[in-house]
């Protein structure tokens, strides 16, 4: 069953001359999906809609179409009740954090559910072990290097208990060691099942080729294409067409062995 169901959606945002997003329609089930795109593609707009930030917040001139999340309409719901389904970490991650401390900051979610004492402290130190961020919980959010405030960010929505985690380019200002560091956590929230879902949007499509089961391939607002890992990272004349940089090892073969795929890996 889908978690999510993307049904011929259309945005428009306040003031702009076209759609960012025309007649897109998606599943998402469990697993890692990849969004990949040029810039301007509409990929942030379509992480957005899925987690209802469009049309529920914003200024936009004009939407059509629906979003489920498990079954359930995004039309006129609080964003702050969909991210108990389906959070976004967005490419500004440290816009989120707004609070003093790593624990205040993982606390708040959970605060507003106005859950019970108890029950917030279990769900702050499960985020937090699981952004590995134990040890920190005293420390100014300020005072954190990048990877650790990006870590945060995730701990602040996984207190919350979603199902589907959405990281738009949310790795796009750390240095190697802080990217390295955000994909083990995410691939650590989906071995131990925390969460289910994992929709990445990255444009190191080594990293991708790496993680994803899924790439969906977006051109102008639209869906261009979408398959396995395999086959839409393999197709380097695709990728290259769009302006995005294959992964070496897919370029190497391509000049060598171009009907071969090299990546048998899911």
């Amino acid at each position: 069953m889908s978690l999510v169901e993307v049904k011929d959606v259309w945005v428009k945002y306040r003031g702009a001359s076209d759609y960012a997003l025309k007649g897109v329609s998606l599943s998402i089930a469990e697993g890692v999906v990849a969004i990949i795109g040029p810039t301007g593609a509409g990929k942030t707009t379509l992480c957005k809609t899925i987690a209802g930030i469009v049309p529920n917040m914003g200024a936009y001139d004009d939407f059509k179409g629906d979003v489920l999340v498990d079954g359930v309409s995004t039309k006129g719901r609080k964003v702050g009740e969909i991210s108990k389904k389906c959070a976004m970490v967005f490419q500004d991650y440290e816009s989120q954090l707004f609070r003093t401390t790593v624990e205040l900051e993982v606390a708040f979610g959970p605060e507003n559910l106005m859950l019970s004492p108890d029950e917030i402290k279990r769900r702050c130190r499960a985020a937090i072990d699981a952004a590995g961020l134990m040890g920190l919980e005293k420390r100014y959010s300020f005072a954190l290097s990048g990877g650790q405030k990006q870590r945060l960010a995730i701990a602040s929505l996984l207190s919350l208990q979603p199902t589907m985690l959405i990281l738009d380019e949310a790795t796009s200002d750390l240095d190697p060691a802080g990217k390295r560091e955000i994909y083990e956590v995410a691939k650590s929230l989906l071995e131990q099942k925390i969460i289910k879902s994992l929709v990445l949007v990255d444009h190191h499509l080594e990293k991708v080729a790496d993680f994803a089961d899924r790439v969906v391939v977006m051109k102008e607002g639209s869906v261009l294409c979408e398959g396995h890992v395999q086959d839409i990272l393999s197709d380097v004349s695709l990728l290259t067409e769009l302006g995005l940089h294959p992964p070496d090892t897919a370029a190497i073969f391509h000049r060598v062995a171009p009907d071969e795929k090299p990546y048998p890996l899911k």
